[in-house]
């Protein structure tokens, strides 16, 4: 998946989870994309109870928004997951619209 010159993206999947949560501290990938070992686009699994969605590109930076999710709405059961990346950006009279949204 190559979204780096993107403006915006949706993806939706579908998850079952066969172990618990990760550790505190620790993450686990449901898919992830590294570009010179910094994430391009990554969804997992935090170790702090949350679902982690975050993006890279050259116009944002990295932004990340985090989900409080419960291990028990997760595993062994099939899950949707769907997310939204919006960004807008006009140089005359400066608009700026950026949007994560996480759905599960």
């Amino acid at each position: 998946m190559n979204i780096s010159n993107s403006n915006g993206f949706t993806f939706s999947l579908w998850v079952k989870k066969k172990t618990g949560l990760p550790s505190s501290g620790n993450y686990e990938s449901i898919i992830r994309q590294d570009i010179n070992g910094n994430p391009d686009f990554m969804l997992q699994f935090t170790g702090n109870s949350k679902l982690a969605f975050g993006f890279n590109s050259a116009l944002t930076s990295y932004d990340e928004l985090l989900v409080d999710i419960s291990s028990s709405d997760y595993i062994d059961k099939w899950v949707h997951i769907a997310g939204v990346y919006l960004y807008q950006l006009q140089a005359k009279d400066f608009v700026e619209t950026r949007k994560m949204v996480l759905l599960k």
